[in-house]
Order: structure tokens, then sequence, then C-alpha cells
């Protein structure tokens, strides 16, 4: 029977979380310098042809203004600024974490089951993903091999057991045998030698 789990760790692979989340990270700052420099070209196009009359100016005389600078912006604002920057980084951060939480479990779980069964290890219990991981079909895929596995070599040691001649029991393996696909050549069954 299959039993669940609950993980006490955040950081199951330290290195794999850790570089994703500065990717998303990157990603992130990547969008907000290309979204500034498109800003500063428009607001630079824009600049010689929009302005603005004053509303106060005597109504005989018509005084325009153009757009102020966009580096009198950033140097009246560079606080605010880099306080947005810094808080996108932070939120950036976390929510790759996050991400990859449900990443890195399923793939320390994969990994986990993969070594055990190429150490022959095909017993237990088959452990579920907690709700919401990613990569579920592929674990449950990984899950249906060994399960394959395991019948298929329960039933050639149930055939090494019971009755018969040794010739009959390594004829019946034999058959078991001849299912799986060992040969560098693709031909089912087919062992070099």
């Amino acid at each position: 029977m299959a039993k669940g789990y609950k993980r006490s760790r955040i950081l199951i692979d330290a290195r794999f979380q850790w570089s994703f989340a500065i990717r998303i990270t990157v990603f992130t700052w990547g969008v907000m310098l290309l979204t500034a420099a498109l800003y500063s070209v428009l607001y630079s196009l824009m600049r010689g042809q929009v302005s603005q009359p004053d509303p106060f100016a005597d109504q005989s005389v018509v005084t325009f203004y153009n757009l102020p600078n966009i580096m009198t912006f950033v140097n009246g604002n560079g606080g605010m600024i880099l306080l947005g920057v810094g808080m996108i980084t932070v939120v950036s951060l976390l929510f790759g974490l996050l991400v990859s939480f449900r990443l890195a479990g399923p793939v320390f779980r994969m990994r986990w089951v993969l070594a055990e069964m190429s150490k022959g290890h095909l017993s237990g219990d088959t452990i579920r993903l907690r709700n919401g991981d990613e990569l579920q079909s592929l674990y449950d895929d990984i899950c249906l091999v060994r399960s394959h596995w395991k019948t298929a070599l329960a039933g050639m040691q149930q055939l090494c057991q019971g009755g018969g001649s040794a010739a009959e029991q390594l004829a019946q393996v034999h058959a078991q045998l001849l299912k799986f696909d060992i040969g560098d050549d693709g031909q089912r069954g087919k062992t070099g030698g």
C-alpha cells in the first residue's frame, strides 16, 4: 500500500534549488531592464514632440514646458527605485525557491527509487508524492517499471522453486527473460554471446 510523506525541509537539493531561484531572478531583472530601456527610448522619442501648456499663464501668453528629463526623475527617486528593485529581487528569489521546492522533492524521491532499483531492492512500499508536486507522471512511470521488474523477478524466482528438472526451470526462466530487451541492437530477448 502506498503511503504519503511530509517534507520537513525546504531545501532538498540546495544546488538545484538555488540555481533555479537565481535563474528566475536573473530573468526578472532582464525583464525589468528591458522594460526600463524601452520606456527610456519611448520617453526620449516623445520628449521632443509632446509639451504641455501652462494652465496658470496669462491667456495672452501661452508657455509650453517640455516633459522633464528622465535623469531628473531617476535622481529624485533613486531610493524608491532601489527599494522596488530590492523587493522584486526578494520576491523573485522566494518564488524561485517555492517553485523549485515542488520540483526538487520529486527529483530526490525518483533518484532514491532508482538507486534502490539499481541495488536490486524492489521490495517495500511505494511512497506517493505530495499533492501539488511536479513530475508526478514521471514518478508514476518509474514506480510502474519497478513494479513490473518486481513481478517478473518474483515469477522467475517462483519458477526456480517449483518442481521439474533444472533444464525445464532454465527454459521457463529463459522464456521470462525473453520479455526484456537487453540487446544493444534492439532485438527483444537477444543476448550477446
